[in-house]
Order: structure tokens, then sequence, then C-alpha cells
């Protein structure tokens, strides 16, 4: 399953938002049982992008041995705003 994670909540469920997390929002809204979806990486709470998840254990393990085996990859991308074309003195 691929997902994009908006930026306000976190991939696990973690402190006092053990309902509130990607996974169990999932679980939530597919009708998933509890404990079912394994994500196969994260990002951080304050970080949106694209979350791989698994649903069975088999294929989560594949999956982050390729990305550790340099077979798969993350790529991040900053927006950032203002006129980068300055130098400014050390």
């Amino acid at each position: 399953m691929v997902v994009e994670k908006p930026s306000s909540i976190p991939v696990h469920p973690c402190g006092n938002l053990n309902y509130n997390s990607l996974v169990k929002i999932l679980e939530f809204e597919q009708e998933l049982p509890p404990n079912s979806l394994k994500p196969v990486h994260r990002l951080d709470t304050p970080t949106s992008g694209i979350v791989f998840m698994a649903k069975k254990d088999t294929v989560a393990r594949e999956f982050s041995k390729a990305m550790l085996d340099n077979e798969v990859s993350k790529v991040y991308y900053a927006r950032v705003e203002g006129d980068f074309s300055k130098k400014y003195a050390e």
C-alpha cells in the first residue's frame, strides 16, 4: 500500500497519539485488523511524503532489505522560499 502522509501526523502510534497515527487511521478506514499494516520505512511527523506499507511480514522484510541493499532509496525534496542567488558573508 502506498500512502501520501500529511505533515501533521506520525506514521506509528506513539505517546498521546495511539489512535491518530497513519497506521491506525488507515486500519480504521480500510477496515483492517489491528496491527495488520507494517510501514517499511518512516517519515518524521513534521515531514510529508509517500509512505510504503505492507500487509504481510514477508513483504515488509523484502522491501526493507531492498532499501538496505540500495536497490530502493528514499529521496527528500524541500520547498524553500527566498532569493538564493545572493552570497552571504560567513
